[in-house]
């Protein structure tokens, strides 16, 4: 009889102890719900702001770096018209001349050469007439903007690489020289220091890990700002892109 006193009477849980506790729970976690659905459409609303703002930066950047590249199309063209004045032979010192003065009218600008289409440099603004000149026949970039002049194309933005003359890396700019017959003469090229191109972006706030860039139509890059600090230019310049954008 005195063991069945001293048992422990068992506590009782009332209905509204446990609907109590049930509810607490419940409101925990649709509280979790709502903050776990309210940063994802913060999220989201963020994501869309900014793919909103860099959209406008590359429609604004395109239609301004359209406007550069147009601008050294026609006057290429102009002067390709002064060099072949005399017909189908160059003098070689007035050419030299109106390379030089091409270049006082157009800073952005390092260098200006005639080259042959073998890819021999005939005269250079870096040069003096007479001088030895170097050649580009080997280089990927002139092989490749030679054969589309020779075809139907006039003006060529080439793939970048690092020039002989200048030191530096540069995009090549490139309009054919033609006889009456439409035959390929001399191909006009000048150099568009990289870095000179990529200051249309310098002011930009891009947000971080975004880069812009330009992108040619066999997936070799032009220019990409900033240049990524894992991989050389060589690499980043003289390889075709692979990924999502290039397979669109």
């Amino acid at each position: 009889m005195r063991d069945e006193i001293n048992k422990p009477i068992p506590k009782i849980k009332s209905p509204a102890i446990r609907n109590a506790r049930w509810g607490f729970s419940l409101l925990a976690i649709f509280f979790i719900a709502f903050l776990m659905a309210y940063s994802w459409l913060c999220w989201q609303s963020v994501k869309k702001d900014q793919s909103n703002a860099l959209s406008s930066i590359a429609q604004l950047s395109g239609s301004s770096l359209d406007s550069y590249f147009s601008h050294y199309e026609y006057s290429l063209k102009v002067l390709s018209r002064e060099l072949n004045d005399e017909g189908n032979s160059l003098n070689i010192f007035r050419s030299h001349e109106l390379l030089k003065r091409f270049l006082q009218g157009h800073p952005d600008l390092r260098i200006a050469n005639v080259i042959l289409p073998s890819g021999q440099i005939l005269i250079s603004s870096q040069v003096l007439p007479g001088k030895p000149l170097p050649s580009v026949a080997n280089t990927p970039s002139f092989l490749i903007g030679r054969d589309k002049l020779a075809k139907d194309r006039d003006f060529d933005i080439g793939r970048p690489f690092y020039g002989p003359l200048g030191k530096e890396w540069i995009i090549p700019l490139r309009y054919a020289v033609r006889d009456n017959k439409g035959v390929l003469l001399y191909i006009l090229g000048v150099s568009l220091p990289l870095a000179q191109q990529q200051r249309f972006w310098h002011d930009l706030s891009l947000t971080e890990n975004t880069a812009l860039g330009l992108l040619r139509d066999d997936a070799y890059l032009i220019s990409r700002y900033p240049a990524p600090s894992t991989m050389g230019l060589a690499e980043l310049y003289e390889k075709p892109r692979t990924g999502i954008l290039v397979a669109y």
